[in-house]
Parts: C-alpha cells; sequence; structure tokens
C-alpha cells in the first residue's frame, strides 16, 4: 500500500522521504529510495512525451480548422487568421509556443526535487538519522546523474525539434520521430515568438543553476539557449531584410523638404525604423547571461553577423534604386478604391524621381547609416567599422550611379538638340553674313540649362553645383566637336563662333569647371583670331538682355547652403 502511494505522481519530496523511510523501517526487500528515483524519471518522460503529441495534435486541428474556413468563406478565413492562427506580435501564439513554456514548466517543478531527492539518498543523508544504509554505491550514482542528464537532453531536442528541426537532422528517422514531427511553417511565422522561447529556456537555466548538475548536463541547456538564439538573431535579420526591400510598396512620393536635405520622402525614416526595432528587439536575446557563451564569439558566427548587418543596411539602397528607375512597380499594393489612381497620376517624372531618390541617398549614407552602426556598437555587435564601411561604399555606388543617369537624362537632350540648332535655316560657317548677336542655339542651350537648375533647386538645392557643372562641360565638350568639324570660317563665321563660345562661358558662371575652360580654349584656338571688341561689345549686349535670366549662375545667387560633392 505504501509503495504504491510512493509510486502516485505528482508528489511533493517531503511526501517521498516521508513514504521511503516509513518503509525502509519495515524492512521491505527493495531499494524504495531507487525505485522512486526510477520511477519518477519515468514519469517525468512520459509527462513530456505527452505534452508534445498533445500539443502537435492541438495545432494540427487548428491548421485543419483554418482550411476548413477558408473552403468556406474568404471573410471567415481572415477572421480566423487574425483570431486564432496570428503569428505577429500581439497574436495568439502558435501551439508550439505554449509547448515551451509547458515543457519548461514540467522541467522547472519537478527536476529539482527530483535531483535533491537523488542527491539525499545518493550521499547517504535520507536513511542517515535512521543509521539503516550508508551511501549508495559509484554504480547508482553515475546511473543517476546519466538519468538526469537524459531528462535534460530529452527538453532539449523536444524543443529542437518544434523550433530547430535542421539541428536534428542526423539523427535517424526513427530517432528523430521520438521527438515529434511539426508540421513545417515558414521563418516568419515563428519569428515574434522566438525571444519568448529564449527567455524559457533561460528561465530554466537559471533555476537549475543553484543545483550544481553536472557541467555535461548544463551545457546541454546552454547549447540549446545558444542555437535558440542564433536562430532568433538570423531569422530576424532576414526578416527585416526582406521587409526593407519591401518598403518600395509604401512609397507614395510624398517629401519633406528642407533648406539643407532638400525632400525627402519618408522611406529613410521607415527604414530607420525597421533596423532600430530589429536591434531593439534582438538586444536581449544577443545579451549574454550567466554560464552562456557571446553569440559572435566564434570567427565564423562573427564574419556571419557582420555579412547580415552588411546585407540589412545595404538592402536598402537596392530599394530606393528600383523605385529611382520605376517608380513603384506594386503601385497597386497601396490603398484601395481610387487611390491608385491618384497615385499613379502624381508619379514625379524619373529625372524628379533621381533627384528625390539622390536625397534620400545621401540622408540615409551620410546620418541614418552612422547613426544605425553607432547603435550596433552599443550592444555589442562585432567589427561596426566594417559594417559601417560596406554600407557607406553600397550607397556611395548608388549616389554615383544615380547621378551619371540623372546628368545623362538631362543632358543628353539638351546636346541632341545642338547641332540641329547651329544649323537651322541652312546656316554656313563659311558664307555667314556680319554678325548681330549671340545665335539662338547658344540661347536655348542656357535656357535649357536654366530648367535643370530650376528642377534641382526646387526638389535638392545641395546638388545644384554638382549637376550643373558635369551638365555644362558636357555642353562644352559638344560644342567643341561641333567647331572641330567645320572645316572653313569666312572672317564673320569666325568672328560669330568666338562671341557664341565667349557667350556661352560668361553665361554659365560659377559653373565654370577647370576642364570646360581648357576645351573652350582649345575651340578657340582652331578659329581664326577676330576683332576683339566687336566679340565685347556684343558681348556686354548679351549679358544685359540676358541677365535676369542668368541670375541664377551668378555667385551672389549661390546658395549658401553646403554643397554635396562626391
Amino acid at each position: 500500500m505504501l509503495k504504491k502511494k510512493l509510486m502516485v505522481m505528482p508528489s511533493t519530496i517531503e511526501e517521498q522521504k516521508k513514504l521511503i523511510r516509513y518503509l525502509v523501517h519495515l524492512e521491505v526487500p527493495y531499494d524504495p529510495a531507487w525505485e522512486c528515483l526510477l520511477n519518477m524519471q519515468k514519469w517525468l518522460v512520459n509527462l513530456m512525451h505527452r505534452c508534445k503529441q498533445e500539443q502537435i495534435d492541438k495545432e494540427e486541428e487548428e491548421e485543419k480548422e483554418l482550411q476548413r474556413a477558408t473552403r468556406l468563406s474568404p471573410f471567415h478565413s481572415s477572421q480566423l487568421m487574425h483570431s486564432g492562427s496570428s503569428f505577429k506580435a500581439g497574436g495568439r501564439p502558435l501551439k508550439r509556443v505554449a509547448y515551451v513554456e509547458l515543457l519548461t514548466k514540467i522541467l522547472c517543478e519537478h527536476v529539482p526535487d527530483f535531483w535533491r531527492l537523488g542527491q539525499s539518498y545518493l550521499s547517504g543523508k535520507l536513511l542517515k538519522e535512521m543509521k539503516k544504509m550508508g551511501r549508495a554505491d559509484a554504480g547508482k550514482q553515475t546511473e543517476f546523474k546519466q538519468k538526469v542528464q537524459n531528462i535534460i537532453l530529452l527538453y532539449g531536442n523536444l524543443i529542437r525539434s518544434a523550433f530547430l528541426p535542421h539541428t536534428l537532422e542526423r539523427m535517424d528517422v526513427k530517432q528523430r520521430e521520438v521527438y515529434g514531427i511539426w508540421k513545417e511553417r515558414k521563418q516568419d511565422s515563428l519569428l515574434a515568438w522566438l525571444p519568448i522561447c529564449v527567455r524559457h529556456v533561460r528561465a530554466c537555466i537559471h533555476l537549475l543553476l543553484p543545483l550544481e548538475l553536472p557541467a555535461e548536463t548544463m551545457d546541454i541547456l546552454h547549447r540549446v539557449a545558444f542555437d535558440l538564439r542564433w536562430s532568433c538573431f538570423s531569422i530576424f535579420l532576414r526578416q527585416a531584410i526582406q521587409d526593407i526591400k519591401n518598403l518600395h510598396e509604401r512609397e507614395t512620393w510624398a517629401v519633406d523638404t528642407d533648406d539643407e536635405r532638400g525632400a525627402i520622402t519618408m522611406l529613410p525614416t521607415l527604414f530607420e525604423n525597421i533596423v532600430s526595432e530589429t536591434i531593439h528587439t534582438l538586444n536581449e536575446v544577443v545579451a549574454v547571461r550567466q554560464g552562456e557563451k557571446q553569440l559572435f564569439g566564434e570567427v565564423a558566427n562573427q564574419k556571419a553577423a557582420i555579412a547580415l548587418w552588411s546585407e540589412l543596411l545595404e538592402s536598402f539602397a537596392g530599394t530606393i534604386k528600383q523605385l529611382a528607375l520605376d517608380g513603384n512597380p506594386d503601385r497597386k499594393k497601396i490603398g484601395v478604391d481610387g487611390v491608385n489612381k491618384n497615385l499613379r497620376e502624381s508619379l514625379p517624372s524619373l529625372g524628379k524621381r533621381l533627384i528625390i531618390v539622390l536625397s534620400n541617398c545621401f540622408l540615409t549614407m551620410d546620418h541614418i547609416i552612422p547613426r544605425l552602426v553607432d547603435n550596433l556598437q552599443k550592444y555589442g555587435y562585432p567589427d561596426s567599422p566594417t559594417i559601417l564601411k560596406n554600407a557607406q561604399d553600397s550607397y556611395h555606388s548608388l549616389d554615383e550611379e544615380l547621378f551619371s543617369l540623372y546628368i545623362e537624362e538631362k543632358a543628353n537632350p539638351i546636346i541632341g538638340v545642338l547641332e540641329q540648332n547651329m544649323y537651322a535655316g541652312k546656316f554656313d560657317w563659311s558664307q555667314c553674313s556680319t554678325p548681330t548677336g549671340v545665335r539662338s542655339y547658344v540661347k536655348e542651350a542656357i535656357m535649357n540649362l536654366l530648367e535643370v537648375h530650376a528642377e534641382v533647386y526646387s526638389i535638392g538645392p545641395a546638388f545644384v553645383e554638382r549637376v550643373l557643372r558635369d551638365i555644362v562641360e558636357a555642353v562644352a565638350d559638344e560644342l567643341s566637336r561641333l567647331f572641330q568639324c567645320i572645316t572653313k570660317f569666312n572672317a564673320n563665321g569666325a568672328l560669330q563662333a568666338r562671341l557664341d563660345i565667349a557667350a556661352f562661358e560668361v553665361a554659365v558662371g560659377i559653373y565654370k569647371t577647370p576642364k570646360m575652360r581648357s576645351t573652350l580654349k582649345d575651340t578657340l584656338g582652331r578659329i581664326a583670331a577676330s576683332n576683339t571688341k566687336t566679340v565685347d561689345t556684343m558681348l556686354a549686349s548679351f549679358t544685359k538682355q540676358m541677365q535676369f535670366y542668368l541670375m541664377p549662375f551668378k555667385p551672389e545667387q549661390q546658395s549658401t547652403k553646403t554643397q554635396i560633392k562626391v
């Protein structure tokens, strides 16, 4: 009767000790303490396996319920997903998340008593006052430690099966099935709950540490915690990378303009928010608790972490590049009803998009990335300078690529009509009549430059000098090419050519570059000398007539803002 009562589980350690002493006092033909320990170990193992199967069955039933609802009605399916199967933060957790909590509760409630009872028995303290039994033999001590280790190993592998199945791939099929086969899920479906699982395992370790279990037994738990932490870290970063790549879907091209940064859309802020939230969420996972290994202690993990953070910070460059070139190919995903039409109509031209994205790129490269990397360094991530350099190199390359595209977009139309306008009306340099002023092709080129100036200044004032200098150089190169192709000038033609070149050089004012001056100087060297006084007179008349239009090119009109030069 007493033995039967001793075998009833669960029970308190005080009750077990009392029953064991009664049975020893009755001089039963077996070792009641050892029998109790064997029974308790068996009960714990069965309890964890039963918990596993119950939660697997519940999760499968939930999946079936969702599938039935999907067939019945999309609306009911949506309701179920939001109320029953949601895996986003704030939704109801998956069954396997509750499963980890239950497993941890079982282990934390029963293993300490199991260990204490075993130690009391094996050391002889349990029956010392009865002088019935001394210290247990070494064989039982070894066997008991192995049983404790097997319980901890079972706990670890049950958790691995639910959240880290890839770590059990080397097991044979039958052994693998012992720990349960959970339905495969996308990583992001477990994302919100992984930090909670880390917390449960850590709580278990914290509770068991005072028991002074064998080091190899505690190592099992530390390895599970480490693998969960690493999985959590890498999955969170990969999800953040995907979220950043999808940011183009949220671009509306509504800009916030200030004098320093120019026109900025909301995307850089959204990007910074995603990264900052990821760093904050992972802070608990990355931080080292008592007895744990540094997550980035090994060289391989350091390299993997640097690669992941670099990819995350660089991924936004690809997002804004796509927006600059395509506008928003997934525009239909934004808004409902009539909103899409309005957004499509408000899509800026390619030129404006390029300048807006260049402003976004500059803000990200010079302000946001350094702030984010400072945060990484603050939280102990490895080799922050390398992450910073990788990211800034990526945005620098994007800046140069988009800038070149913008120059090409704006310079080509100006250059493309120069020759046509120069020879309008079948103009012939060898039969040129007496010049009366600067020819219209030069004036049109200047007006086109003013149009570019106005567009850039309205969006990104800091880019004006950088853009205008490059386009002015391109136009000067084309003028030089056209004049070098002329085989013969009469005296009036030479005078007209010198006047046109001088007018262009004077008009562009502060945007002249050494390269442009050298190009035009070489061009003038190929044209016969003319009456300098006549050129100066007509040039003065030109600048007076055009003074209002040329104001943006004059030093006094130069913005005092910091210019972006790359």
